[in-house]
């Protein structure tokens, strides 16, 4: 658990964190259904949110964020208490955990580890800062759970009163103290009120839920939101609805009799209170003025009575969701204050009366906006302005410090991408197939209406490193290719044409990949699926060109292809013999195998912006696996001049292919948290891991080096590459509940990780010197992690399989022999299957094939040799990058 703040230096470059690998720099978003707490003074500015599994301290005024990191799960609430000196947040799941913060010094001062199984739901604060109480989350537990703990007492790690709430009050909702009494306690369901007394002579807690059904007023009470004790009738509370409504209990009305010797309980409901028509959110007592906001982002501040005092109905926002005013002062409401501020004051009122006088308060909503009341202007001021939605998809400019991850208009939104070079165009893809090109910093459209050649979802978008292809793939499993073609009537200067589309898997398309030839520097594009198979071969000429000019002029006819060219239309004035002649000149070779797909564009050296003439192929087929899945592929840095493609699969495994033969060259066991990897990027060569220096400081061996940044289900990492296989080459972070989009700025300095609906995006300070520090601490016998990998994997002991090692050796030379036997220390690769099946590992012949090959080639690009033999040290290395999982 820690607290991180993004710090700069005096020249104004950013401060790595030396401790972290991947630290949280910055984040945008917030959980929106949770209060916003005001942390402000007289002097300063602040306030505290949950964002996703982190607490988050903004200051106003330096406009920078700390950041509180503890929890594994996401943040289900946070509180603070009335001075704003100790914070409490909690979560929900496995592994969670009650965290007592220091808002001064945002250091943890108490933890408690899974108090409840589920989790927590609520937590508030006594007046005198004493006591904690807490709600559980009742899952499929039974009971839900009171538990309030005297936190201040160090030596004491239980509950003080604990309480087992019945099952048929439901699950309570909200938890609150009385102002001035730590004994008394309310909590409400979205039915139900029940009010709690901390007997402390008994050491127990007495509770009481007076019954109040829709007959007992003949009217819709509609569900309860929260509840609050009034401060001027002491026996009194309130309970607001989502019809806004407030009911009132009270204990006056109980009989004499019944009230003696009991605590203060035993209410009934008094009346009902019509406040406004729309659902009430936040229900508040401060200094004695009851606040009151809700669905219609109006804010009414009552006195104990209910009569209106003041409203404000420009809050700048919508459905409002928290109060929290600033650390209270010894001074009242209304009380003199100086004459200057008093005149900044606005008076709305319309007879003479005393101007609404009411300390700063900050609000927020359901919007995502958090705005601030500044009592000397009487106006609000917005804080914060968030994403709305989820977001499913993010993206950054390689040349501007811009990234995009908001919605664009009506149209729902799945995959984006920046042009590669100057980043002025932004490519969008939306749900209904239609990919949108757009100004990156306007967002007006540069094209004259969206390339709609497919109505199946976009799934991922990538530019060529030219800039001048576009390809996209579905979710029907197709790819679609457009091309610049150079017009200096558009405002851009070029416009964009259709290519061509193909379905050339039978399976779900997982990941599209641009690269360059290393011979003829053309851009090459492979797509991986999950039906295993790699490469798909297209080349595309000046005919195409004429297609690509009839279709924009007939937008009705749409051509396709899964094999063969088929043509659909649905205008009257369809001419099927017109189109044949056109495509008759069209040489198409169709008639392959359609599980193949790599994409080789060859582009005119002398007018680039037009394709060579000739025709349309595919060409090319690579299964690369039998039975794994592949999940996602990278550029793997070249060796030798040697290209690889750098594949993980579900079985967690990194598999290196060369590009040229697809000739599996190498397979690595990758880091194995919890789930498997689902994305990879390279991190970019020119990135330096000490950004106080510049470029040119960087050393021989630093330049050798190069990292991927991955992630899963929940997790974000750094791996080192080439990889071998040990554990400590890679290092992880959680970061979100799911992960749906990560990226990685165009100087390699930072990572964005995407929450979908959590609503934030956490901006990350990639240091790899961390990684370099930790193989450094395990390189001291670089053969011991691979050595307890395989004796925990196999159940036997290191003697064990040296004993089969050597057996390995003499059957090489023959067990009958009789000649003397040489004493080495490698055994041939053709022992290799019966070692495996020693070690109780039965793979498959393609496996055994594909480990001798890796064996076998190995040195071919670093010294022209096959390797013929293997030690045991490096036969054990192979052994735990191959074993399953």
């Amino acid at each position: 658990m820690s607290a991180k703040s993004n710090e700069k230096t005096d020249n104004g470059d950013t401060k790595i964190n030396e401790n972290d690998a991947l630290s949280i720099f910055w984040t945008f978003g917030y959980n929106h259904d949770l209060p916003v707490i005001n942390l402000s003074d007289s002097k300063i500015n602040k306030i505290a949110y949950a964002a996703n599994k982190s607490a988050i301290i903004y200051d106003e005024s330096e406009k920078t964020q700390t950041t509180l990191k503890g929890h594994c799960n996401k943040i289900s609430f946070i509180t603070c208490t009335d001075n704003k000196k100790w914070m409490a947040t909690t979560d929900i799941g496995y592994n969670n955990k009650l965290i007592i913060w220091d808002v001064t010094t945002c250091v943890p001062i108490r933890t408690y580890f899974e108090i409840f199984k589920n989790g927590i739901v609520y937590a508030a604060f006594s007046h005198d800062f004493k006591y904690l109480a807490i709600l559980s989350h009742r899952g499929e537990e039974s009971n839900q759970k009171l538990y309030v703990y005297d936190w201040s007492d160090v030596d004491q790690n239980n509950p003080k009163w604990f309480l087992d709430i019945f099952a048929e009050y439901n699950d309570q909702i909200f938890l609150k103290f009385h102002q001035t009494d730590h004994r008394q306690l309310l909590s409400n369901s979205d039915n139900n009120t029940i009010f709690y007394y901390l007997n402390n002579e008994k050491d127990e807690i007495n509770n009481y839920s007076p019954p109040l059904t829709n007959s007992d007023y003949n009217k819709v009470l509609g569900n309860f939101t929260q509840s609050v004790f009034l401060t001027q009738y002491p026996y009194r509370a309130l309970t607001a609805t989502c019809h806004g409504l407030l009911i009132v209990w009270d204990s006056s009305i109980i009989n004499e009799k019944e009230k003696l010797n009991q605590p203060p309980i035993f209410k009934k409901s008094l009346k009902l209170i019509q406040i406004q028509e729309k659902a009430i959110n936040v229900l508040e007592v401060y200094k004695d003025i009851l606040a009151i906001g809700g669905e219609s982002g109006t804010l009414k501040f009552f006195d104990q009575s209910t009569k209106l005092l003041n409203w404000y109905s420009n809050c700048v926002v919508e459905n409002i969701v928290s109060l929290s005013f600033d650390k209270k002062s010894e001074s009242k409401l209304n009380s003199d204050i100086d004459e200057k501020d008093l005149s900044m004051i606005s008076d709305d009122a319309t007879i003479n009366t005393k101007k609404f006088i009411i300390d700063s308060f900050v609000i927020s909503s359901t919007s995502s906006i958090i705005s601030r009341f500044n009592t000397k202007r009487n106006d609000f001021e917005i804080i914060i302005k968030e994403f709305k939605n989820p977001l499913v998809s993010i993206t950054t400019n390689s040349t501007l410090k811009t990234i995009c991850c908001q919605n664009f208009g009506q149209v729902a939104i799945t995959s984006m991408c920046y042009e590669p070079n100057n980043g002025s165009i932004l490519v969008i893809g939306t749900l209904n197939g239609n990919l949108h090109i757009v100004n990156a910093i306007t967002l007006e459209s540069v094209i004259e209406k969206p390339l709609n050649f497919a109505k199946a979802q976009i799934i991922k978008i990538i530019y060529s490193s030219c800039g001048k292809y576009i390809v996209t793939y579905n979710e029907d499993w197709s790819i679609t290719l457009f091309y610049k073609k150079k017009d200096d009537t558009k405002p851009f200067g070029s416009d964009w044409l259709f290519g061509g589309r193909h379905r050339a898997h039978y399976g779900p398309i997982v990941d599209i990949l641009f690269g360059e030839d290393v011979v003829t520097k053309l851009p090459r594009l492979l797509s991986l699926s999950h039906d295993r198979h790699l490469n798909f071969k297209l080349k595309y000429f000046q005919d195409v060109i004429l297609i690509n000019e009839l279709l924009l002029k007939e937008p009705d006819v749409i051509i396709k292809s899964t094999g063969s060219i088929l043509i659909s239309s649905d205008s009257a004035d369809y001419n099927e013999d017109h189109m044949n002649k056109v495509l008759s000149s069209f040489d198409v070779e169709y008639s392959i195998n359609l599980d193949s797909d790599e994409l080789n564009i060859s582009v005119d050296e002398e007018n680039s912006n037009e394709l060579k003439k000739g025709c349309l192929k595919i060409v090319g087929y690579d299964r690369i696996e039998l039975v794994a899945r592949p999940i996602a592929m990278i550029w793997h840095p070249a060796i030798n001049n040697e290209c690889f493609i750098q594949t993980i699969n579900d079985e967690l495994k990194f598999k290196l292919y060369n590009s040229d033969t697809k000739m599996c060259r190498k397979t690595i066991l990758a880091p194995i948290y919890a789930s498997k990897i689902k994305r990879m990027i390279n991190l970019p060569k020119f990135y330096h891991y000490n950004i106080e220096y510049s470029k040119s400081d960087k050393s021989e061996e630093s330049n050798k080096k190069h990292y991927i940044f991955f992630s899963n289900e929940n997790i974000i990492g750094l791996q080192l590459l080439p990889a071998s296989g040990d554990p400590a080459e890679s290092i992880v972070y959680v970061a979100h509940d799911e992960i749906v989009d990560v990226a990685i700025s165009g100087d390699g300095l930072y990572a964005f990780t995407c929450g979908g609906k959590d609503g934030c995006v956490h901006q990350w300070l990639i240091n790899t010197d961390v990684v370099d520090i930790q193989i450094s601490l395990n390189s001291k016998d670089a053969n011991r992690p691979f050595h307890n990998m395989i004796v925990e994997a196999t159940n036997l002991t290191m003697d064990e399989i040296e004993d089969f090692f050597y057996h390995a050796q003499i059957r090489g030379e023959g067990v009958n022999s009789t000649k003397t036997r040489s004493v080495g220390d490698t055994i041939l690769l053709e022992e290799i299957p019966y070692m495996m099946k020693a070690l109780g590992n039965y793979s498959s012949e393609k496996d055994i094939e594909d480990m001798t090959n890796e064996i076998k080639y190995s040195q071919y690009s670093e010294k022209g040799e096959f390797v013929e033999s293997i030690g045991l040290n490096d036969f054990i290395k192979k052994t735990d990058r191959d074993r399953s999982i």
